[in-house]
This record gives structure tokens, sequence and C-alpha cells, in this order.
């Protein structure tokens, strides 16, 4: 039962289980060991009842070690030195040998007040004070408050080495996210050291060989190939890195449109239609509704995300068939790439999507080339594009399934048209004036080799105030205009020309290709954009589009 402050606890230990449950874990508990029930009832005189105490009571040595040995929670032990059975310097030598109860502290009572051989026994046995009968309420008080005080500190350290623990251990967690960090980095520097410095090799040796081995025409041709070939996927490490970083710091824009993905999708099977027949491997496009159905999403990523699934595809099979199937899935269209190749080890399945994770890095048959960076920046740009890719299954030796999902467009919409690349006639720049400003020389010189083969008529400034110059001087029909170039860039450069009156059509040609620079130079006054390295066909579209000229 319970008394005020007082829990009073029979010999039983079921009942000081059940008694357990109704103190509060913040009480000030304090175990009383008296046989005496008169004593009980002076303590009961002296102590006023408080909330945050709770008095457990036992009446001899035996009832008090079942207690103990229940409780987690006892703070202080007044024990009466003259039990029935063990006494209280035997109680108190067995708390001390226990280890849950050894560091309780005691305080003996005895009404031998002339016995100081009892003082000096219970101080060798390790209580903390000896206080005699009849007891002083409020030294007593004083005494237990000093108790209260000490495990109010003792809560507070406990709490303050807990925020340590929590500070160390974010400390710990940060610091082995730095150093996971640097390992990222240094790996991922080794990774691209070696993408970057591979084809660079190959660009290099085979330059070398056509200077000086005096190559046949034939030898000529494999050069280029192979020059071409490993510029190409130079330029796509380089695109991919950046696409990434745009990502990452959300400075990727989407230019969303109504696109048919059916035929995107054939136009992105066509890309790999040589390599496939090489080895064997059938592709196959199947629309699952005998529609063709159309998307919402931006027509150069979805066709990017495309091009990597189904290449990733082709590079990790020998032999079967990767199929991409079309099908309607509630309000979206779902694109699965479906291959028979390899598979992914299960347990390499989660690291898939992180970043410069590869495919398959134990399987030396299938190393290649890559950057790592393909499925991480193709799941991204889905979610951009408000879809998702994810791997939808894979079993080694068997095959994998992706999964591309986007939204439907609306069908009432006209599809943006997908157009396979444009082969120009010779003479398509036929009578063009064309001012190519660029400081590096061997850029004028490529430029107006490629341009002229096409019948335009080159010509070529330094840098920007010599185009200013130029311009305002002679006529031409279109300025190609690099950015950055000493004296004036092209930013100052196309503002002083339009500051002037001049509207003569200026196409930006610039290694400059991040998020809000075509942007840009559009709202500075030129008329359009296009990044190096140059595709040639993307270049005479926006001289043609800006001159008003034919294309046929």
């Amino acid at each position: 039962m319970r008394e005020g402050g007082f829990v009073m606890l029979g010999k039983e230990i079921h009942v000081a289980q059940s008694l357990r449950r109704e103190v509060k874990t913040s009480s000030f508990k304090i175990l009383i060991v008296d046989d005496k029930e008169e004593n009980i009832q002076i303590l009961k005189t002296l102590f006023y009842p408080q909330d945050d105490v709770v008095y457990v009571l036992a009446s001899n040595g035996e009832e008090a070690l079942r207690i103990l040995l229940l409780e987690n929670d006892i703070e202080l032990a007044l024990i009466d030195v003259h039990l029935p059975g063990i006494n209280g310097f035997e109680l108190a030598r067995h708390m001390r040998t226990t280890e849950k109860s050894k560091h309780i502290p005691i305080m003996l009572l005895t009404a031998d007040l002339y016995a100081a051989e009892s003082e000096f026994e219970g101080y060798d046995i390790g209580a903390l004070d000896v206080l005699f009968k009849p007891l002083n309420g409020a030294l007593l008080k004083s005494k237990i408050n000093v108790f209260k005080r000490l495990k109010d500190k003792r809560v507070k350290l406990k709490e303050k080495i807990h925020q340590l623990e929590e500070v160390t251990k974010e400390l710990n967690n940060a610091r082995q996210a730095a150093v996971a960090a640097d390992r990222a980095k240094s790996e991922f520097l080794a990774n691209m050291s070696h993408e970057i410095r591979t084809p660079l090799t190959a660009i290099v040796g085979f330059t070398d060989l056509m200077k000086k081995d005096n190559p046949s025409s034939i030898e000529m041709l494999e050069y280029v190939e192979v020059i071409t070939k490993n510029g190409r996927h130079l330029l796509g490490v380089i695109n991919d890195i950046l696409d990434l970083s745009k990502v990452e710091a959300g400075q990727l824009t989407i230019d969303p449109a109504i696109i048919n993905i059916a035929k995107t999708t054939d136009l992105a099977l066509l890309t790999f239609k040589e390599a496939a027949l090489k080895k064997g491997i059938e592709l196959k496009l199947v629309i699952e509704d005998n529609s063709s159905p159309n998307i919402y999403g931006d027509p150069l990523r979805v066709k990017q995300i495309l091009l990597n699934l189904i290449g990733n595809a082709l590079k990790f099979s020998q032999k079967g068939s990767i199929t991409v199937s079309i099908s309607r899935k509630g309000n979206n269209i779902c694109c699965r790439v479906i291959d028979e190749g390899i598979g992914i080890a299960s347990d390499r399945q989660e690291d898939l999507f992180k970043p410069f994770i590869q495919l398959t890095g134990n399987n030396a048959e299938f190393d290649s080339k890559g950057t790592g960076l393909g499925l991480c920046l193709s799941q991204k740009l889905a979610a951009k594009m408000n879809g998702s890719l994810v791997l939808e299954k894979s079993e080694l030796g068997k095959g994998s399934i992706f999964s591309l999902t986007l939204p439907m467009g609306d069908t009432t919409l006209p599809q943006l048209p997908v157009f396979r690349q444009i082969s120009y006639s010779e003479n398509v720049l036929s009578g063009l004036k064309i001012l190519v400003t660029d400081d590096s020389i061997d850029n004028q010189v490529l430029i107006k080799a490629m341009l002229s083969r096409h019948g335009a008529h080159v010509f070529a400034a330094e840098n920007g105030a010599e185009a200013v110059e130029l311009v305002s001087s002679q006529k031409y029909d279109l300025v190609l205009m690099d950015f950055k170039m000493p004296v004036m860039n092209g930013y100052e450069a196309t503002e002083k020309i339009r500051e002037s009156n001049n509207s003569i059509p200026i196409v930006f040609l610039t290694a400059n290709a991040m998020s809000g620079e075509k942007d840009k130079v559009l709202t500075i006054g030129a008329n359009g954009y296009v990044s190096k390295p140059i595709d040639w066909n993307d270049l005479i579209l926006e001289i043609l589009k800006a001159t008003g000229a034919s294309i046929l």
C-alpha cells in the first residue's frame, strides 16, 4: 500500500514488482530498512510528503535484499543496525560486495548511543554516515537533500555526457563523411584521369602517326576514324560531368514539349544498329497497345536517357536481343529496356544509381570505357521531368530490365517533330560572308575550312574589338562570336554592335556550356548559340536560321 510519501512493501517479491510501476522514474527513491513499527511511525512524523521523493520500506535484511534485486533506481539506503536475521552491518557488507548495489549510499541508524565501535564498524564497511536515535529530523532532511542535489547534478552530468557523446558521434560521422568524400574524390579523379587520358592517348598517338609515318589513304581513314571515335568519347565524358554538376547545383534547365516516344526510341535504337549487328544482337521496339503515345518531356534529355540505357544493354550483352517495350501506366508512359546480358549481382544493385559506380568491375570481359555517371545522371534527369528510372529486375546470366516512366503528354497537342540528322548540300552556305571572331588561330582555321566547304566566304577577327571595327566598316552576312577573348570579350563586342543599331545576325560559338549561357547571349542581342566542340550540322542550322536562308 502507499501512504503519503511512503511505499509499504510486503515480503512477497511480486508485490514490490507491482508497486515499482507506480513510481516515476524521476523520483528520488530511498530504501528504509527497520523492523520496528514505532520507528516507522517516527519517520512518518519526521518526513513530510514530497512528490519527487519515495520511501520504500523493508522490515528485515532478507526483504531488503529482494527489493535491491528488483529495484534499479534506489538512490539512498537508511538501514537500522539491529535487525532480525541479517543485521544492518551484514546487509551493508552484502550491498558493498554486490555489483548492483555497491554504489548506493548507506546511512546506518542505531540506538546504541555509547557504542563507538558501532560507528567505526559502520564507516569501515563503507557507510557514508552513522546516525544515532532518537533522530534529528531537520538534520536527516538536510542530509537527504544533499543526496538529492547530488543526484540532480549526476543527472545533469549524464545529460552533458550524453550531449558530448552525441556531439562526438556527429563529429565522427562528419569525419567519416569527409574521409569518404575525400576517398570518393580521389577515386573520381583517378577514374576521370583514366577516362580522359585514354582517348587523348589515342588522339595524340594517331595524330603523330599521321604526321610521321606517311600513311596510305586507307590507313589515314582508319586513323581519322580512331581519332574521331575517341574525340567523341572524350566529349561524352566531359558532357556527363558538366550535366551532373548542373543537376546537383540545381542549374540544369528542362525544356519540355510534347514528343512521340516511339519515334524517339526508334531513332535511339537506330544509333546502335551497326554495333548490334557486329555482335549479332537483335534490337526490337514493341508498342504494347498498338498506339503511338505522346509524352511530356525534354526531347534532348529523353533521348539522352534512352541512349544510355540501350548503350549499357548492348555493352553488357553478347547474345540474344535488346527490346524496348512501350506501354501506358495510368497517366504515364513506361519504357522498359530489356536485355539478355550478364545481369547485375544483387549486392551491387543498391549502388547502381550512385555517381562513379560502373555496372561491372569484376568481369574483365565486359569492363569498358565509362565514367559511371550515366545511370546516376539519367535517373536525375528523369526526376527533373517528373518521371522515374529504376532497375525493375536483374539476374546474373539472364539479363536486366530498366524501367523509365514519364508523364503522358496531351494527345490533342501537336507533337514536336523528331528529325533524323540532316545532310546539307555542299553549297548550302553559298554566297554568305561570315566573320569568325575567335582568339584561337586553330579554331579560325578549322571553322573557315568547314564552312568554306559549304560555299561560305569566311573572314577572321582575333578579339571583340577587332570584330566591332570590321563590322562597322565592312558588310558581312553573319558574325560567329566567341565569348572569352582578350581586349574585348564576346558579350562586350555584341553590346557595342547593337548599340550602333547594327542588326547583323550574331551566333555565339563558345566553349562555355554552363546553364543559362544561351539565355544570356540571346538577352544581349545574339541570334543563336552553339557550344564547342562544334556539331557542324547544328552550326549550319543556326547560320541558316539566323540569316533566313533556305535549308534546301
